[in-house]
């Protein structure tokens, strides 16, 4: 007979784009959460970064760090290994003719899944995703935006937007695969404000918000992961619930540069090597 348990299984969570503002907010969540039941994997570009942006990492328990890139996933793949969740959040704020950032990382975790699973690694479990895309993209989602909003961003934010589509592609093309090598859910925020403070957001299926906060973001992307289960393969959005504070400035100028580059290439390139963006 086989004895009942209410001990928690340990969760292990990879985080990929810990330094950003979308990962720094994930981060938080978790330190507020402090579950002694978790255990989490950072992929990073840079320890040094890493570690001035969030020094408390330095001392957290069942914590990893690994440095490394996207063009190698047998790095990737130390830090993958038997991670129950991935949050991936990867991608570019502003319209850089062809970036990529989105669709590499979804090509190097799927490299580096397969490549676990072919050496017949005994801890690996089929994790689930948890990726990084926008309201825009999402085809409920985006009619909450008047259709002016929604030309103007998609117009503005081609490449941004084409290398979310691509990379959700890559991960939906493990959907029905017989190797079960990875689940998926789409996080579909509307437009980010820079707060790092949560004030209050629910997950839907089914509507979005205009905006929401980065604070919101990040603690609303660890919950998806939580509620795996229910979410996967499914598009998701943080609705915000809580008043979200109004900062344009960013995605004001991040529009405007985006107009430039998707009409006027050459010019855009050359602000670009001036350092004007």
């Amino acid at each position: 007979m086989v004895e009942a348990t209410t001990k928690k299984s340990m969760q292990a969570y990879a985080l990929l784009g810990a330094t950003g503002s979308t990962g720094s907010a994930v981060l938080n969540r978790l330190r507020a959460q402090n579950s002694p039941d978790l255990s989490l994997r950072l992929y990073v570009r840079s320890k040094e970064k890493l570690y001035k942006l969030h020094p408390w990492l330095e001392s957290w328990p069942s914590t990893g760090v690994t440095e490394g890139t996207f063009d190698n996933p047998e790095r990737l793949a130390t830090c993958l290994q038997g991670a129950t969740r991935i949050i991936v959040c990867i991608g570019e704020n502003s319209n850089v003719p062809g970036s990529t950032p989105a669709t590499e990382a979804a090509n190097a975790i799927i490299t580096a899944l397969k490549s676990l699973r072919a050496s017949g690694e005994a801890t690996l479990r089929s994790p689930t995703v948890v990726m990084l895309s926008s309201v825009t993209v999402h085809p409920v989602f985006v009619k909450s935006l008047p259709s002016y909003v929604h030309w103007l961003l998609e117009t503005a934010l081609n490449h941004v937007y084409a290398d979310v589509r691509e990379a959700e592609a890559r991960y939906r093309s493990q959907q029905d695969n017989e190797q079960e090598l990875l689940s998926a859910i789409i996080a579909h925020p509307g437009g980010l404000m820079p707060s790092m403070t949560p004030t209050g957001y629910r997950l839907s299926t089914t509507d979005a918000s205009d905006t929401v906060s980065y604070g919101d973001l990040g603690a609303s992307m660890v919950e998806m992961a939580e509620r795996a289960d229910e979410f996967e393969w499914k598009g998701v959005s943080t609705v915000a619930t809580g008043e979200v504070e109004l900062d344009w400035r960013t995605p004001a100028f991040n529009i405007t540069t985006g107009l430039v580059a998707h009409f006027l290439p050459s010019i855009w390139w050359m602000g670009r090597r001036r350092g004007i963006w």
